[in-house]
């Protein structure tokens, strides 16, 4: 566990939740207390009216403060035996048997109410508590005092996590009134087990809750007040001895994220009072610096662009929570390996199939497929959000909910528009094109991944400086070059008369599509395995092949003697590529039409019907 300083407290991940330090006892004590008073004034107690019950003991406290501790902590061990709900059972047998609301009872009716508990005390034992905990009125003794020996773990994390859980389940009542009937609905009893009380049966876990839950409620009208639900969690934080499994504990309680939780505590605390919805680009890059050092600046960069969608400058709490960062991070640094936040093929999919279990072991290979960029066979935690992989599985979401997977090119222009309302007709086609490259009139989610259009997408986005869904030529250019810097005038010059519309000389996204350039960069990286900046005619031939969907080696070898010069032969670098696969391309969908054609009349000259 992280220690904590007095500094923000490191809570990048749900797992980096950290145990309060030495130096926060004390302030975990008063805020036990504080607690504890307001509930007992909630309760009608007398004793509440005290402005203060016990104060913080330690080696300089008197030797009866320290006495009394050491005895109530070793009640609270033995009914701690009994399971979660055994300090909140004893405290609300003890307020019922105090008929004055006083604070106080019989020595002897304490007793019995501990072994009731099954916590049989030695006759030195009880003559202890006498001696130590008497009050001013004979044969009784101050249990509340008793007790309160033993609060003290109340730290803010578990403060703030209960907090959380109660505001959750208040959102989800109308008018945001909590109401008794949001426990019932909302309780997920597999938190309940029965290592967290002895012998209890699964299907117990629920009734058990609502037993001990309702003796909490007080109000006839079924409203949870704050302290309603703070006291029950009070009496329970006795079980738990580390911040990290009670938060955990609550979160599973109420099927609240955990990782969800963290997040927004980590970010309100960097972000100003004024408005704690939302970081500057400064402050967010401060905010990863500090909370962990290991983060290089390629990474905190890439964390921001991958938050940033909207390019505001800003990253919202809703950004911050809906991009699933941190989970992706927790994953990476959950691997075992000799390079920090590095995965290889096996563990990658792994933590794919972890962010999104429907994904099948082909879906997931070709995200891994689209993400390993260099062919090295490992992916970064930076790499993973350099490539928008999150977006990625956005986009899965929708494929996943078909029954067969797979998308017609009406069902795939409906959710482009859903997306991106301002895409023109011949852009949603030439997207619709650029996946679909057999002309099958459906696309699976491993044929989206290995079109590269989001690439081509969210890269077209970040050069649209001006948001007005084109690219100047000079805004292009920064584009191409952003691609592969060793670009000459001419060969940017030549490519933005392939993409660019005859009218506007501005590229559109289907311009960038026509040919698919993210593509054909990708391959063209892919199979340049000497990295000269060249493929020969061999090596072009096998990216054309993962180029077209379903194209035979004999037509690969026609198309390319259809279209390649005699002093070509030598190599192509990526401009000729591009071109020459925008004419191939053409001339292969040409063929395509003319075989479908001639299958048509055919089938129509036997009577048959063609389907294709």
């Amino acid at each position: 566990m992280v220690p904590v300083s007095s500094s923000p407290r490191a809570l990048l991940t749900a797992k980096d939740i950290a145990n309060t330090s030495d130096e926060d006892l004390r302030r975990d004590h008063e805020r036990s207390q504080d607690l504890l008073l307001s509930i007992l004034k909630h309760r009608g107690l007398l004793i509440a009216n005290d402005a203060k019950l016990i104060s913080f003991v330690n080696r300089d406290s008197p030797d009866l403060e320290k006495q009394r501790l050491e005895l109530a902590l070793r009640i609270r061990l033995k009914l701690r035996a009994s399971g979660i709900h055994a300090v909140l059972t004893f405290r609300r047998m003890m307020n019922g048997i105090d008929l004055y609301s006083d604070g106080t009872c019989f020595a002897r009716t304490l007793e019995g109410v501990l072994v009731h508990m099954g916590v049989r005390l030695k006759e030195v034992e009880f003559d202890r508590i006498v001696t130590l905990f008497s009050s001013k009125i004979a044969d009784k003794v101050d249990y509340v005092k008793l007790l309160a020996y033993c609060y003290g773990n109340w730290s803010l994390q578990r403060q703030n996590v209960v907090r959380e859980a109660y505001d959750h389940l208040a959102k989800s009542c109308p008018g945001g009134i909590f109401h008794v009937n949001a426990i019932q609905n909302h309780f997920n009893s597999d938190a309940l087990t029965s290592g967290l009380v002895p012998g209890l049966f699964e299907h117990h876990s629920f009734y058990e809750f609502l037993f001990h839950w309702n003796s909490n409620v007080f109000n006839a009208d079924g409203l949870v007040l704050w302290l309603d639900f703070a006291d029950y969690y009070l009496d329970i934080s006795f079980f738990f001895d580390s911040d990290a499994t009670f938060c955990q504990y609550v979160c599973q309680s109420w099927r609240v994220d955990l990782d969800d939780w963290v997040a927004k505590s980590v970010f309100r605390r960097y972000a100003s009072e004024d408005n704690e919805d939302s970081l500057p680009q400064e402050d967010f890059v401060r905010m990863l610096a500090e909370l962990d050092p290991t983060i290089s600046e390629e990474e905190a960069v890439a964390f921001y662009c991958a938050i940033d969608e909207d390019k505001s400058g800003e990253v919202s709490l809703d950004e911050f929570l809906s991009s699933k960062v941190l989970r992706v991070k927790r994953l990476f640094e959950d691997i075992e390996t000799h390079e920090s936040r590095v995965a290889n093929k096996e563990e990658f999919l792994v933590i794919l199939q972890s962010l999104n279990s429907e994904l099948t072991n082909d879906e997931a290979l070709a995200v891994y497929q689209y993400a390993d960029v260099d062919g090295s066979g490992k992916i970064s935690f930076s790499a993973f959000l350099q490539n928008h992989l999150l977006k990625l599985l956005e986009f899965f979401n929708h494929f996943a909910r078909h029954r067969k997977r797979s998308l017609s090119e009406t069902q795939m222009r409906r959710f482009l528009l859903s997306q991106n309302p301002d895409l023109s007709d011949a852009d949603v086609r030439q997207i619709y094109k650029a996946v679909d490259t057999d002309g099958s009139g459906s696309i699976s989610f491993r044929d989206f991944c290995e079109s590269h259009v989001l690439s081509a997408i969210l890269l077209f986005q970040r050069f649209d400086l001006d948001g007005d869904k084109h690219l100047t030529k000079w805004e292009f250019d920064r584009l191409l070059l952003d691609m592969d810097g060793s670009l000459t005038s001419p060969q940017l010059d030549l490519i933005h008369s392939m993409a660019a519309n005859t009218n506007s000389g501005c590229v559109s996204i289907g311009g960038v599509l026509s040919p698919n350039i993210t593509r054909i960069k990708f391959l063209f990286d892919k199979f340049d395995s000497d990295q000269s900046g060249y493929l020969d005619v061999s090596e072009f031939k096998v990216m054309l092949g993962d180029m077209l969907s379903g194209i035979s080696d004999r037509d690969i070898v026609e198309l390319v003697d259809a279209i390649m010069p005699s002093e070509q032969l030598a190599g192509l670098d990526f401009t000729d590529c591009i071109h020459r696969v925008n004419e191939i391309s053409k001339r292969y969908e040409l063929m395509m039409l003319g075989r479908r054609r001639q299958a048509r009349l055919k089938a129509r000259s036997r009577g048959l019907v063609f389907k294709g």
